[in-house]
């Protein structure tokens, strides 16, 4: 019983101290990010691809309008793909303010439609780039730390 309360306890702090975070102006941040992680594969199948998978979890805390366009990561950009609910999410004027979504991209290797650019913010090698659209203005956001995580095997 004791560590059902401290792990609720815990799990209670942790949620606060995302959600009160502020920025160095003293601003609440309008994209909170969660946990962020990539995944390397390869098909299992000679002559198959690989590549590299990233889940970047946030939660959304602004009113306005927002747009998710873009990540940079191993020097490669590529247009991020939304998921809602466990659901591909077509439409992101259905976004909200407390809507947690996770921004999935995938970089085939030896692939052309992942453009070969460096980010325009300097980020280190275990993090990404993301490109939000918020109230008519771009921004660059910095996500936390990307850990590595074993993925699935692939056929």
């Amino acid at each position: 019983m004791l560590l059902y309360i401290s792990v609720i306890a815990f799990s209670s702090m942790l949620i606060y101290g995302c959600a009160t975070t502020k920025t160095d102006s003293g601003k609440r941040p309008e994209i909170i990010f969660m946990e962020s992680h990539y995944e390397k594969w390869h098909g299992g199948a000679p002559g198959s691809k690989s590549g590299t998978d990233f889940y970047i979890n946030v939660i959304v805390n602004t009113n306005h309008s927002i747009y998710f366009d873009s990540i940079w990561a191993e020097n490669r950009a590529q247009k991020i793909k939304l998921i809602k609910n466990k659901e591909l999410l077509h439409d992101q004027s259905s976004i909200s303010k407390g809507d947690t979504l996770m921004l999935r991209a995938t970089f085939l290797n030896r692939d052309s439609t992942s453009e070969q650019a460096k980010p325009i913010v300097q980020i280190n090698e275990n993090q990404a780039l993301i490109k939000v659209i918020t109230n008519d203005k771009i921004k660059y956001l910095v996500t936390k730390e990307l850990i590595e995580k074993k993925g699935p095997l692939r056929p």
